[in-house]
């Protein structure tokens, strides 16, 4: 029982250690009115006055848009130098309404099409924040007022106090790029290669109410729900004005389920249904996509995920990503018209690029537990040295060419040499007498230069150059239904190409080029010839752009008025977190097990603290408890106690010679090593059992991992983890023979190799050995904060103790993806994997004749043999259609009589 509520306590609190690498640096905050504060670290003092100047401006738009005002102050927060590598940001109400961003954008500047990445991240991220903090709804605003920021889980029923977080990710992605693309910033709704994404799609039929309000797992793949989202919403924006789309959030938390009820949401907004917008959303761009023109030529291969192409001398290098199996470099020779395949390796993705004739691709990796490093990784993803923080561009000889992206947190600032030298909002080239090519925006005028020599001009945001050739410059620039290659040649511009699809090109001669075009199904790489006709790139207008907002505060005020942040002293109450369940016995005569538990959580707005202060009461306890966790510094720990109201099982519980009435749990973690793909982890946990004064165990253990994961594949392609652990519990298990200390050591070797067509096997080895008694656990794992040390067989009724434990078991599974999915009922089915696992384990017993087992029918023995076979799927049931909950449908036979054959159905995380 104790390990049950330790468990749970931990998961209605808080969950184990955060995803977001803040880092131990110290930040400044500072407060600009009730309605904003900003948290950074004195690196970006630049970025963090940028956001002083322009978001009081865009939260005042988006009051006048959305409709109505946040009632909680917005923390937005600059992730520290050491994240300023992750291309990315996220929004969430919880524990509170905030922010955060991660300075690397500079590394995809193509594809975000903005000229300032903090600004296009303040207008998304924000945008986010307002659609999910609405709660026009009695029962939203209820819980909100009562509870803070909180999840309510009764049986079956969570009630939320932020509603639209049900809503599927093409509805909230889709309207944030919009409002990302309304600042004369540009946004991935000005992108060509965008707009040939979602045209290919319409073009192939699979735009559906059902494909689009489901997260699916087709190409392509992540991008699907943004871009083509996106698309949905500008339609809507200049039919409805952007107002009345905004305001979709506020019409949809009028209903606590809004997800329940969406069409009622859609209708209320805008006077049409959901399945009418989409028709009419079609019928608006069928001339597009009608129209649109595909490349043709000699297919060379197919890829999966984006990716650009570089050229060094007369070797074009491109990266190729199977569906679920190993990146390869292909280096095509211009000269002899031949193709290199480089065995597939572990390139992280990124640009491929030779250097000092090795290959190398310019990406981001985790390069340390907290850190995670831009720069050149080779297919080991070892990092290039001198090369942190660059994202490189070009290199010729010694010359090297890149964006700085400590300093690009606004602008991207293209560097030479280790030297400024100039804004750029493209990827960058060079030629090979090592003159730079870029594209720089003012405006909306893009403008191709030539070092610092303006040469050529246009109206957009998109556009990049991609080569330099007897004199002639060649770009990717947009077309009116995508985009292809143009050339600029002694003061005019052609179009060489009528296909639409084309978002990567480089040059084999002025007659003949490789591209990388996209379709509905994938990427393709084709060898193509040149067909040349007079064509200026096409200029993307929305009746909604430039919606500017106003800069309501000057820059130069932050330093001055900044103070240090302290994590501690920035506790302060998030929500009651609050947990009902039921159901009736199992067993003739017993209770009906229910649990009742409910927890105070404070945290601050870096999540570098949280404590938990709750109350929890099954049918047999009723505790206190208490939780703290931290996760700013290298060693993380996590801390919780209890202490026992009341047990019905003894009358006299608090008078028990053999229980105190107290107990809690702790774990540390430290992360030792990360070298590419392998990382070393030691941990120490504890618990003191309430329930048993002689019972305080301590496991410590090291971890070992090394995973490799490609592409939509579930199961990795390589996988090996091992883990050595010592226990140690003092005066633990006393009797007659053992009035000692209890040791306990082994190790577990979980050995994985994906293969074609998402097959997978698996191997596992695990051997336990106590010093005395039979005091090695081993039971179905059902709702038990497990050690290391213990065992777990799915079908065993009653759990058991051995002295010594061998384990071993083999796993087969295959992925497919019989997928189902409905745009009304909620809730869909995706990515099944058949499976037959097979485990065999030996338990020994204590030599003292006391410590014989007796089994019904077999007499006495001192060990015993279990074998389970297990055979069965796993699928994702989609809820909502948007949370993936892993679910598994199984049925084991077991050949011990302690364990019975049967069916299960389980669902292996929470929501």
């Amino acid at each position: 029982m104790l390990k049950y509520i330790l468990t749970l306590c931990s998961l209605i609190s808080f969950s184990s250690f955060s995803t977001e690498l803040t880092g131990d640096d110290e930040y400044l905050q500072n407060e600009i009115s009730h309605q904003l504060k900003i948290f950074y670290s004195s690196p970006d003092l630049d970025a963090a006055e940028s956001l002083h100047s322009s978001v009081p401006g865009i939260i005042k738009y988006y009051e006048k848009t959305f409709g109505y005002k946040m009632d909680e102050q917005l923390n937005v927060i600059l992730a520290s130098s050491k994240n300023h590598q992750v291309m990315n940001g996220y929004s969430t109400q919880h524990p509170f309404n905030m922010t955060m961003y991660f300075g690397g954008g500079a590394l995809d500047v193509d594809y975000f099409s903005a000229l300032s990445w903090v600004d296009l991240l303040s207008a998304h991220e924000i945008a986010h924040d307002f659609q999910l903090n609405s709660k026009n709804n009695w029962v939203s605003r209820s819980t909100h007022a009562i509870f803070g920021n909180t999840i309510l889980v009764f049986p079956f029923i969570p009630l939320i106090s932020f509603p639209n977080s049900f809503l599927p990710q093409f509805i909230l992605e889709g309207n944030a790029i919009l409002n990302e693309s309304l600042y004369n910033n540009g946004g991935r709704l000005f992108n060509g290669a965008q707009r040939a994404t979602t045209f290919t799609y319409l073009k192939a039929g699979k735009f559906t109410p059902a494909n689009m309000i489901n997260r699916q797992t087709e190409f392509p793949f992540g991008d699907k729900p943004y871009i083509i989202g996106a698309y949905f919403h500008a339609y809507l924006a200049e039919t409805y004005g952007v107002p009345k789309v905004n305001s979709f959030f506020e019409h949809n938390s009028t209903k606590a389920f809004g997800i329940l009820a969406l069409n009622d949401s859609y209708e209320q907004t805008f006077g049409v249904g959901y399945e009418q917008l989409f028709q009419d959303f079609l019928e608006r761009y069928k001339s597009h996509f009608t129209h649109m023109q595909f490349l043709k030529g000699e297919l060379i291969t197919t890829d999966y995920y984006k990716g650009s192409m570089t050229k060094s001398g007369e070797q074009i290098l491109f990266k190729v990503q199977a569906l679920a199996g190993e990146r390869q470099i292909y280096q095509f020779d211009t000269h002899s018209l031949t193709i290199k395949k480089h065995q597939a390796g572990q390139w992280p993705a990124g640009k491929p690029f030779l250097y000092n004739d090795k290959l190398y691709t310019s990406s981001s990796v985790k390069t340390a537990y907290n850190n995670i490093s831009i720069g050149l990784f080779n297919n080991n993803r070892h990092a290039l040295k001198n090369f942190k923080g660059k994202a490189l561009q070009a290199v010729n000889g010694k010359d090297l060419l890149y964006f700085d992206v400590q300093s690009s947190y606004g602008e991207p600032k293209l560097h030479f040499n280790n030297d400024f030298y100039s804004i750029a909002h493209s990827s960058a080239i060079l030629d090979s007498s090592s003159n730079i090519y870029y594209f720089k925006n003012s405006g909306k005028t893009r403008t191709l230069y030539k070092n610092h020599d303006p040469i050529y001009s246009y109206q957009g945001f998109w556009g990049f150059p991609i080569e330099v050739l007897d004199n002639a410059i060649y770009f990717i620039a947009p077309t009116k239904h995508g985009s292809s290659l143009y050339v600029w040649k002694r003061g005019k511009v052609q179009r060489l190409s009528t296909a639409d699809n084309i978002i990567d090109a480089k040059m084999i001669t002025s007659e003949q080029f490789i591209a990388k075009s996209v379709t509905s199904e994938s990427y393709e790489y084709r060898i193509a010839k040149i067909t040349s006709f007079v064509a200026p790139p096409f200029e993307y207008k929305y009746n909604f752009e430039n919606h500017s907002p106003t800069k309501l505060l000057g820059h130069k005020q932050l330093e001055k008025s900044s103070k240090e942040y302290n994590s501690l002293l920035g506790l302060k109450y998030s929500g009651l977190y609050t947990v009902m369940s039921y159901s009736s016995a199992q067993v003739k005569g017993a209770k009906d097990p229910y649990l009742f538990s409910s927890s105070l959580l404070f945290a601050d707005p870096l999540k570098h603290n949280q404590l938990s202060i709750g109350y929890m009461q099954t049918e047999e306890l009723k505790l206190a408890m208490a939780s703290y966790q931290n996760s700013r510094y290298r060693l993380q720990y996590f801390f919780n106690a209890m202490y026992v109201i009341d047990d019905l099982r003894y009358p006299n519980f608090l008078h028990v010679d053999s229980s105190s009435g107290t107990g809690g749990s702790f774990l540390l973690n430290l992360p030792l090593i990360i070298s590419g793909l392998h990382s070393w982890d030691l941990s120490l946990s504890g618990y003191v059992d309430y329930d048993d004064i002689h019972k305080n165990p301590f496991v410590l253990s090291l971890d070992y991992q090394y995973q490799e994961n490609y592409g939509r594949a579930l199961n990795p392609l390589k996988y090996l983890n091992s883990t050595l652990y010592f226990k140690y519990d003092k005066n633990s298990y006393a009797d007659d023979r053992n009035n000692g200390d209890l040791t306990m050591f082994g190790g577990k070797i979980v050995l994985g190799r994906g293969f074609s067509n998402e097959f997978y096997m698996q191997f596992k080895t695990q051997y336990t050995k106590a010093s005395s008694g039979n005091t090695i656990k081993v039971d179905d794992q059902a709702t038990r904060l497990t050690e290391p040390t213990d065992f777990h067989l799915s079908s065993l009724y009653f759990f058991h103790t051995a002295n010594e434990v061998y384990s071993g078991s083999v796993k087969f599974a295959k992925t497919f993806y019989a997928d189902w999915y409905h745009h009304w009922i909620p809730f869909s089915i995706r990515r099944e994997t058949l499976f037959l696992e097979a485990e065999s384990m030996e338990l020994r017993y204590d030599g003292g004749s006391d410590f014989i087992i007796a089994y019904p029918g077999q007499g006495f023995t001192r060990s015993k043999h279990i074998v389970e076979m297990r055979i069965g799927i796993d699928y994702e049931l989609l809820i909502f259609h948007n949370a993936v909950v892993n679910s598994r449908l199984q049925y084991t036979l077991n050949s011990h009589n302690g364990g019975v054959d049967s069916v299960e159905f389980g669902i292996n995380t929470s929501f």
